[in-house]
C-alpha cells in the first residue's frame, strides 16, 4: 500500500509542477497497483482514478479523462455518501 501512495504522490506532484506527461505514467501505475491490492471500488482506487482523470483534462485529453471520471464519479459519491453521517 505504500507503494501506491507514493506513486499517487509523486504523480500529483509531478501534476502540480506541469510535467503532466510524466505524471500520467505515476498515475497509471498508482492505479494499477491500488486496483490489484483492493479492487475496483476501494476509496484509494477511486481517489486515484480520479486524479489520472484531471491529469488527462490537464493536458485537454477528454477521450481518456470523461472516461475515466465517468467510471469514478458515481461510485465515489456512493461512498461518501456512505460514510458522510447526516445531521
Amino acid at each position: 500500500m505504500e507503494a501506491q501512495r507514493l506513486l499517487l504522490a509523486t504523480g500529483l506532484f509531478l501534476n502540480d509542477q506541469g510535467a503532466v506527461g510524466r505524471s500520467l505514467t505515476y498515475l497509471k501505475r498508482a492505479l494499477g497497483t491500488a486496483r490489484r491490492l483492493h479492487g475496483d471500488d476501494h476509496p484509494l482506487v477511486l481517489n486515484t482514478r480520479a486524479a489520472l482523470a484531471y491529469a488527462h483534462r490537464a493536458i485537454d485529453d477528454l477521450k481518456e479523462a470523461i472516461p475515466c471520471w465517468s467510471r469514478t464519479w458515481p461510485k465515489r459519491n456512493a461512498s461518501w455518501a456512505l460514510t458522510t453521517p447526516t445531521p
